[in-house]
């Protein structure tokens, strides 16, 4: 190799070494997030707070669902039919026809509902998580961050999730929900 190839291939060695210098300690930090999911106080609160809504889209689901609660009305008032004049079958045809379309109606509304709070606190989630994670990469001395879910069993790296979680419910304990609210 020539001498000025040489002293080429060291500044090139020596750049990307000090590049990659402070590095050389840095950790891999590991969060499960799965059990975030179960165990933050944020993810808990959201439950409770979004509980009351997701029981009536639940409620509407049943209602208007094929064979659900409407279905079998509709197929009661059929049966019924041939001992019923016209009018009192239309006018029950019809109020079984609006009370469906008023559940259809509402279980939009709700799941849109329910949409619009998932994305505000996912919004406020996002916030805190990424505080939490410059926190511990400083902490740490870490460069990366990784899912526990996308990190194989025997592979390198700190798990913080219980750092992770502490971190997160004195952050964030509350998701604050003010764009809806549910209807009765």
């Amino acid at each position: 190799m020539k001498p000025k190839h040489a002293v080429k291939a060291l500044l090139v060695l020596l750049v990307s070494w000090l590049h990659l210098a402070p590095y050389a300690n840095a950790q891999v930090l590991v969060i499960d997030m799965q059990r975030v999911e179960r165990e933050a106080i944020v993810s808990n609160d959201f439950d409770a707070q979004t509980g009351k809504l997701r029981e009536q889209i639940r409620f509407f689901r049943l209602l208007i669902r094929p064979g659900g609660l409407l279905d079998q009305e509709a197929a009661d008032l059929e049966s019924q039919k041939r001992f019923m004049d016209e009018q009192t079958y239309a006018q029950s045809r019809k109020a079984l026809e609006n009370r469906t379309d008023e559940a259809s109606a509402a279980l939009q509304a709700a799941e849109a509902i329910l949409e619009a709070w998932r994305g505000e606190a996912l919004q406020q989630i996002n916030r805190a998580q990424a505080d939490v994670l410059r926190s511990l990469k400083e902490t740490h001395g870490a460069y990366d961050v990784r899912l526990k879910s996308d990190t194989p069993d025997d592979g390198d790296g700190i798990d913080v999730t219980m750092q992770y979680i502490a971190m997160l419910d004195e952050l964030l304990p509350v998701v604050t929900l003010t764009q809806y609210e549910p209807q009765e």
